[in-house]
């Protein structure tokens, strides 16, 4: 059975993040394995032709600052 050294875990900041984090960190610490935490967004309104340009960067750039906010507090 091949070794498992490094973990890598998508974080979205939902109502789950914590139990995900708290799950991840345990089995990575069981596995003596890296663990590596990744900012994953779902956003859509690209697709939506009735919001313009300047309202879709706002958003991307929002969420941008959010996850440099909220990453570090992740261990």
């Amino acid at each position: 059975m091949k070794e498992t050294n490094s973990i890598v875990v998508p974080v979205d900041f939902s109502e789950i993040t914590d139990k995900l984090v708290e799950y991840a960190t345990d089995m990575a610490g069981k596995l003596s394995a890296v663990i590596h935490f990744i900012h994953v967004v779902h956003f859509y309104p690209a697709g939506n032709t009735r919001l313009g340009h300047s309202f879709v960067q706002e958003c991307e750039e929002r969420l941008l600052v959010s996850a440099k906010e909220r990453m570090p507090d992740i261990p």
